[in-house]
């Protein structure tokens, strides 16, 4: 499962403005994953159906209506461990809600989003993570974000060299 991220948490949503989610993404651009039997077993409890599989580059979101047990995200941030069908660790990390993790996330609309998933980065390192774009995060898709930086000015007529520069994240 070393294609697997988890790639997207809506742990504390603004009031009335939607459900908790954890979304996942297959992060190979060539190898189906077969997630069948795979599990959250700690912050919240899932597990995977029979039959399930995430194709490359696709996303999977398992929202509140589908956690076990009664459990829900902690709006005060906890561990997350997903275990592979023999309960091998997959992921396991720690959120939080307080800084340096992103504090826009913490009930103002936004959820955490995994920066660079392609690379799977380190999720306990809050440096990681930065805000959704939209309110509500965007679950089941990519929040891709690029920058445009501001071109440089150029002292006319001294210099004749100008400069640019771009940003992705």
């Amino acid at each position: 499962q070393q294609f697997l991220v988890i790639s997207e948490i809506m742990y504390h949503p603004a009031d009335g403005s939607g459900l908790e989610f954890i979304e996942l993404f297959n992060i190979s651009d060539s190898v189906t994953l077969n997630l069948e039997g795979i599990a959250f077993t700690s912050g919240i409890n899932y597990t995977f159906p029979a039959g399930t599989t995430l194709a490359p580059g696709n996303y999977i979101v398992i929202d509140s209506r589908d956690f076990a047990n009664g459990t829900a995200l902690s709006n005060g941030g906890e561990t997350l461990k997903l275990e592979d069908a023999s309960s091998g660790t997959i992921k396991e990390f720690r959120y939080e809600d307080d800084s340096p993790w992103p504090l826009e996330s913490d009930g103002n609309g936004p959820s955490l989003i995994l920066i660079n998933p392609f690379l799977n980065p380190d999720p306990s390192l809050a440096s990681n993570w930065r805000p959704s774009a939209e309110n509500g995060g965007n679950p089941d898709e990519t929040d891709a974000v690029t920058r445009m930086a501001m071109p440089t000015k150029t002292a006319y007529p001294t210099s004749s060299i100008t400069r640019s520069a771009t940003e992705e994240s």
